[in-house]
Order: C-alpha cells, then structure tokens, then sequence
C-alpha cells in the first residue's frame, strides 16, 4: 500500500512539474512608452498575421505556446493584474511567435505545395480543415527532413485539394443541389422526366467543368447560373404539374410566361427607377 501511494504522489509531483514548465524562450522586452493593452494588441496582429502566413501548421507547438501566452495576457488585463505581469505574457507570447516565424520560413520551400493547397482550400471557402491541418502538423518533421516522405506529401496535398474541391461545388452549386433534392422528393423525375433531365444535366455538366478546371471562373459562372436556374425551372414546374394537375408541357409553357412576364416587370421597373433618377438629377 505505501509503494502504491508513493507511486501516485511521485506522478502528482511530476504532472505539477510538467504544468509548471517555463517558456523555452527568451522574453521580449517592449519600449517604455507601450501600455499593456498596446503590446497586446501588437502581438494580436503579429499572431494573425502568422496564422495568415500558415505557421500554425508549419510551426504548430511554438504557435501554440504564442497563443497560450496572449491569452495569459488578455485575462490577466480584465482581471486589473499589473501591468509588468500582463507584459511578462505577452512578451512571451512574442518571443515564441518570432521563433514560430523562423522555424516556418526554414521549412515552407520544402512544404510549399501544401502550403499552396492549403490556402486555396481556404481561399475556396473550406471551413472544415481540421483532421487535414493536424495531420499536416503532426507530419511536419517527416516532410521537411533530408529524406522525406513523399507519400505523406502527396496524401497530404490531395486532401486540401479535395476540400478546395468540395467547396468550389458548395460555392457553385449548393443552391441547385437543393432544388434538385426538393424536387426529387417530390416525385419530379417520373412527373416532369424531361424538365428533370434537363435540369440534371445542366447540372453535371457544370460540376464536370468545375472538377476539370476549378479555377476557371470565367467558365464556370455561366454554367453554375444555368445549373441553378434550370434547378429552379424543375421545381416550378413540377410543383404546378403537382397542383393543377396538368402535363409537363402546359407546365413547362406557363411556368416560361410567368418568368418572361417577371424579367419584362423587372426591366420596366429598372427603366422607371433610373428615368426617375436622371429627372432627380436634372
């Protein structure tokens, strides 16, 4: 019973000493004239600016370190602590920040295609990349080394690039996706088959071209615009076939009067608003 207990209280004093471990870095000292609340907006921007320069995977533990310590900082402003304890955290805070951004500038031009596929992912509107980032992360040492590892690179690389994918869809097509869902529940490929047909087709055609040519933007604006207001077309015409019981085609000529009709009342109302403008003007 005693080794037990001596056991449990040497890993209490270990778990304390690991707790209690002091920063790796030397801290930075700020000018005389800079308050508390100025260095720590100051590390704030450098933190950001870090993080849009990737070094939250390229340098993954001192970035850590960086925000543990700015937070130290912010809690110990709102709590009124004084200021030379609120400048001993953000000092470090700024220290492993400068370490984070020298470790990252040696390793980025081994990384640099992940680097480049991670960004477009987010330039792309990805919010979901987490598993891909830690993975990166944890990898970092194997794909920077002197013989790296060109498995992992690739594994690495194709999962951003999927994600940009995935988002470049999203972006483009959510919005006809979700009609074509609405009116698949509805029954619309054995009601409507050739308002459906043609709405699927726009479809896939627009997503091919976006899996071909993601960053063509200039070629897949106009397709996602058909792909989405074919979408529509299927829903409307569906649900008037649905209501008024009718064949496609009535459904297919009336739902194209109404948008004829709609797109005559909104270049009329434009000329009014712009005649009424100009006569303000004048």
């Amino acid at each position: 019973m005693k080794q037990k207990i001596l056991s449990v209280s040497g890993l209490f004093v270990l778990v304390l000493m690991v707790g209690c471990s002091s920063p790796d870095v030397k801290k930075t000292e700020f000018s005389a004239d800079t308050t508390a609340a100025g260095a720590i907006s100051q590390v704030q921007n450098d933190y950001d600016t870090a993080i849009h320069a990737q070094d939250e995977v390229l340098d993954r533990q001192d970035m850590n370190s960086a925000l543990s310590y700015l937070n130290d900082a912010k809690k110990e402003q709102s709590q009124n602590a004084a200021p030379s304890k609120i400048f001993d955290s953000v000092g470090f805070a700024q220290s492993y920040l400068k370490r984070a951004k020298s470790v990252s500038d040696a390793r980025r031009p081994q990384v640099q295609g992940l680097v480049d596929a991670r960004q477009a992912a987010i330039n792309a509107g990805s919010s979901s990349l987490a598993a891909e980032d830690k993975t990166f992360a944890d990898k970092i040492g194997d794909l920077t080394g002197n013989s790296r590892d060109t498995a992992d690179y690739s594994n690495i690389q194709g999962a951003y690039l999927n994600l940009e994918l995935q988002a470049l869809k999203t972006k483009y097509l959510s919005q006809a996706a979700h009609r074509i869902t609405k009116a698949h529940e509805e029954g619309a490929q054995s009601k409507v088959p050739d308002t459906w047909a043609r709405a699927q087709n726009s479809y896939s055609t627009a997503q091919n071209v976006i899996e071909s040519d993601r960053h063509n933007d200039a070629r897949i604006a106009p397709l996602a615009a058909k792909a989405n207001d074919d979408a529509l077309f299927l829903v409307k015409v569906n649900d008037v076939v649905q209501k008024q019981h009718v064949p496609e085609q009535v459904a297919v000529d009336l739902v194209t009067s109404q948008n004829s009709n709609m797109a005559l009342n909104k270049k009329m109302t434009g000329e009014e608003s712009a005649a009424a403008a100009n006569e303000s003007a004048a």
